[in-house]
């Protein structure tokens, strides 16, 4: 609309000609995202396409209000713009001119007649299912549920809005902002909306969810997330006193919207709808979709699986000019970043939660003394059984974090330092002294008073925490691409490696070099499998000049790069691959240890992928 048609509207409605321009401006700036709000009066069978004739008289009050136009002549102004302000482009149109404060939706103007800044509706009033009676017949849904809530924006910070959502009184389907459900069943619309649903009560913009991203991609986990957004992005704004729903965002918010936005974009990429179950808590309700993307990223591989470029692909030309023979290599390797497992080494059946020692298959596991290898049950409210020893290893795994303990050590190496030659040092020495421990088992020493033996002290492993996994191994092309990873529960063995058979399954994108650290391990252990048959299997240039014996013949002959003519550089100088690239890979992959350490196996791996 230009200056010429406003001109004539106004001429012919005189009583418009005492509305000033700014007020006229915001009442179409209020006017055009309460549609649905105006429509939701209106009987079910309105034709939609044509603006109705009398606006509620919540409405007319609300925009007098805020807009400042005199109530009489609200109708006035809603007869006069009621074509342009109800067109399906008004929003377009008018979107990047017109800016609402969310201030005009406060306590004194918008709340005490039911409207907020944004009112989330349904993308449609009319129900979507073909063969429902209602959509035969053009009625729309006319029982509609109203819920405050919280949305997270980027420009405003947090806002109290409403939240409507519709139900189908024909064929019984509930319809929300982003779903719809059936028979206990919540199916996606498809597509990322601009505004994702991450709580029942919790909306999160798009470009909000967005950020996090980006920011996880830097190793910020979702509490440092919420904490930037509760103390930069919210404007510490208190909700009104009768919002029943705090303003503040949690991590588990975050969390969420990177689940639903991930599991968005990859139905999304597959053509396909999300569809999950609507009962149950948040946390578990993705649960099933997660394990489905994983398996399918185990089954199929990383989409950058079919990743070429000149970096980690050697291409060699003919005489006319076309390639006729390839060179393709990948680097593995792995990093110490896991999650809880169950304490049964290598069990791979997942936690329940991350509070627990083992898995609902070892369970049983929790009555038995937390002392390697010791079978005895444990005394009630002890991790150990009644033998005296392990009962006082237990109290020395207590006391490890104590000050108390710390001091004492520290007096006990002062005392091994300055002891006459030949004395003692046991000064009243309790039977077990921690050593060493790590995450999953602490080692100790234990006074041995078996005579028949020279050793003065013996050691004993106790296993009193959780269990970790041992690491990530990742197949990583030299260009830096990650073209897959594997979880190993228990240490980097080269039986490991295996992983990569079924990264590679398919014929055609097999490597024609792996390079590994401890190849001539490998080629040891794979000498009779005929996937590796025709992969060459060197070591990288940094561990084959530092680790590697030159006297080690199989080593020097099988798996020296410089044995390798298509993995030199130009002219024979230097190397055409980089083959340090794995662990350059986890000196970034590593920054995520923090932030997946506590995520049980479904989440880590979705995670991670």
């Amino acid at each position: 609309m230009d200056l010429a048609q406003l001109s004539s509207v106004i001429v012919n409605s005189p009583s418009l000609q005492r509305v000033r321009l700014e007020q006229l401006l915001r009442f179409f700036a209020l006017a055009i995202p309460l549609k649905n709000n105006i429509l939701l009066a209106q009987p079910s069978d309105f034709a939609t396409a044509a603006p109705p004739l009398i606006l509620p008289a919540s409405v007319q009050f609300f925009l007098s209000s805020s807009s400042g136009i005199a109530l009489d002549l609200i109708q006035a102004s809603w007869d006069a713009f009621k074509h342009i302000l109800w067109s399906p482009t008004a929003v377009h149109d008018f979107g990047s001119v017109l800016h609402v404060p969310p201030l005009m939706f406060d306590d004194q103007h918008g709340l005490q007649y039911g409207f907020t800044s944004r009112t989330v509706y349904p993308p449609d009033q009319t129900c979507t299912t073909p063969t429902c009676p209602r959509t035969l017949k053009g009625m729309r849904m006319m029982h509609a549920e109203q819920r405050q809530c919280v949305l997270y924006t980027l420009a405003h910070g947090a806002l109290p809005v409403y939240s409507i959502h519709l139900s189908c009184e024909a064929c019984q389907t509930n319809y929300h902002h982003n779903f719809k459900v059936y028979q206990g069943r919540r199916t996606y619309y498809g597509g990322i909306p601009d505004m994702l649903q991450v709580g029942e009560h919790r909306f999160v913009e798009r470009q909000v969810v967005e950020m996090w991203l980006t920011l996880m991609d830097t190793w910020v986990s979702a509490t440092s997330c919420a904490r930037v957004y509760n103390q930069s992005l919210s404007q510490s704004k208190d909700p009104p006193a009768t919002w029943l729903v705090g303003l503040k965002l949690a991590s588990e918010h975050v969390w969420d919207a990177f689940l639903l936005y991930c599991l968005l974009e990859d139905a999304l990429g597959h053509e396909e709808l999300l569809i999950v179950p609507h009962t149950g808590t948040q946390h578990d309700r993705f649960m099933e979709a997660v394990q489905a993307r994983n398996q399918r990223m185990r089954v199929e591989g990383q989409p950058e699986i079919t990743h070429y470029c000149n970096r980690c692909t050697r291409w060699y030309y003919g005489s006319n000019g076309k390639v006729n023979q390839k060179t393709s290599a990948v680097v593995t390797d792995g990093i110490c970043i896991g999650c809880p497992c169950c304490g049964q080494y290598k069990c791979q059946v997942p936690l329940s939660s991350t509070k627990d020692r083992f898995c609902h298959q070892h369970r049983q596991l929790e009555a038995c003394c937390s002392i390697v290898d010791c079978p005895k049950a444990i005394i009630a409210g002890t991790l150990t059984c009644d033998d005296p020893e392990h009962q006082e290893i237990e109290r020395v795994h207590h006391e490890r974090g104590q000050s108390r303990f710390q001091l004492h050590d520290h007096l006990q190496r002062a005392r091994n330092i300055h002891q006459p030659e030949g004395g003692s040092s046991s000064h009243g020495r309790s039977p077990a002294l921690l050593t060493n421990f790590n995450d999953d088992d602490e080692v100790f020493f234990v006074d041995d008073h078996d005579p028949g033996t020279q050793q003065r002290q013996k050691k004993v492993k106790a296993k009193f925490t959780r269990s970790w996994t041992h690491n990530e191994q990742l197949a990583v092309a030299p260009c830096g691409i990650i073209l897959g990873r594997d979880t190993m529960f228990g240490a980097e063995a080269i039986s490991s490696i295996a992983f990569l058979k079924w990264i590679f399954h398919v014929e055609s994108l097999k490597p024609d070099h792996i390079i590994f650290d401890n190849n001539c391990g490998l080629a040891h252990h794979v000498k009779m499998d005929p996937f590796f048959a025709d992969i060459g299997l060197s070591v990288d240039v940094f561990h084959f000049k530092s680790k590697h014996s030159e006297t080690d013949t199989f080593c020097q002959e099988n798996c020296n790069p410089a044995a390798f003519p298509e993995l030199l550089g130009d002219d024979g100088k230097g190397w055409f691959f980089n083959s340090s690239v794995a662990e350059q890979t986890n000196a970034w992959f590593g920054g995520y240890h923090a932030i997946c350490r506590e995520m049980l196996g479904d989440k880590y791996d979705f995670f991670l992928d």
